[in-house]
């Protein structure tokens, strides 16, 4: 099975990564399926994440680093991963992020055997010391017949990334599927919504894990004032992929409005944001669709009511300032 012609193409956009690099190389050059090339992309760095790439490439030639002149961000740095990949197949893994031994082996036999043209595996959140297993049940499937499986992914936030999953490269060259350069969140969801559209079979792998990092620094837990009026163009790039009034997918729709208020409200209170508070209540106003589903949330809906957005907003802190506290004993 490990032909000459099953090269995997391993993109890894890197960007002040020195922390995690170590731990992400070690688990890509030390897995059971060997034949790979690992494409890092060091958009810049100014940590020692450039040199880390170096010391890995003196010890291991199926390393390739490319070195951006100026920081370009992680859809340009994928982008030019893709046009300097040689591989039939092509994994992402994100600088802070690393992967089982047998993790590439698995996708492999996999797509050796359903011939899918996406491969998904299972993944664990990591935060700190706790791991988060979020399971996948064996299938494959045609996404365009079967979209109750579709509307599942969707469900458990699936399509939200690149990584966990192996492509085909002649699909990604022939449908010329790039990552959007202007966005800087939801960017891998529409990648992989454009591959989806070009799919006839996926195949999802259960008990093989990519361990996703919650690094603190990373875009989703340092979210733009635009962030709601990015909710709303990500959601209507997922109803893309039901061509008719698919009726499940507005049933997604009001969970996801609200988990969207819910994770901007914490990112506000994160950066102690009085102003970001504010604008969070009046961009979800404008927002007919999340407005549709605020009296899903209690605290939202009295928040409009009586207008009360710096009493909101200070109760938050007190709230988070007493969970750390009692955290720390």
């Amino acid at each position: 099975m490990e032909k000459k012609d099953n090269l995997v193409s391993i993109i890894v956009p890197v960007y002040m990564a020195s922390e995690f690099l170590d731990r992400c190389l070690e688990s890509i050059i030390n897995q059971s399926y060997k034949n790979i090339e690992i494409v890092l992309i060091d958009d810049y760095s100014l940590d020692d994440s450039y040199l880390i790439c170096e010391k890995y490439s003196q010890q291991d030639n199926r390393i390739i680093i490319h070195k951006n002149k100026c920081n370009l961000g992680v859809s340009s740095s994928r982008n030019i991963g893709i046009s300097l990949a040689k591989g039939k197949y092509i994994i992402f893994i994100d600088s802070d992020d690393y992967i089982d031994e047998n993790y590439i082996e698995s996708l492999i036999k996999e797509q050796y055997v359903t011939k899918a043209d996406l491969i998904i595996t299972s993944r664990c959140n990591v935060k700190g010391n706790e791991k988060k297993y979020i399971e996948l049940n064996k299938k494959t499937f045609d996404p365009t017949l079967e979209r109750r499986e579709l509307i599942s992914l969707i469900y458990k936030n699936v399509l939200g990334y690149v990584t966990n999953k192996m492509f085909l490269s002649e699909i990604i060259k022939e449908k010329n599927i790039l990552f959007n350069e202007e966005k800087k969140i939801f960017e891998d969801q529409k990648f992989t919504i454009e591959y989806i559209k070009a799919c006839k079979s996926i195949s999802i792998i259960p008990n093989i894990y990519y361990y996703y990092v919650n690094n603190c620094d990373s875009v989703m837990n340092n979210l733009p004032p635009s962030y709601l009026n990015l909710c709303e163009e990500n959601f209507n790039e997922l109803k893309s992929l039901f061509p008719d009034d698919y009726s499940e997918i507005f049933v997604y729709k009001k969970i996801y409005a609200v988990s969207c208020a819910e994770m901007f409200f914490y990112n506000v209170i994160r950066r102690n944001s009085k102003n970001d508070f504010k604008h969070l209540m009046l961009t979800y106003k404008k927002h007919e669709y999340m407005m549709e589903c605020r009296e899903k949330n209690r605290l939202i809906k009295n928040i409009y009511k009586y207008n009360i957005f710096s009493i909101a907003y200070y109760a938050y802190i007190l709230v988070s300032y007493v969970r750390k506290k009692r955290e720390k004993k």
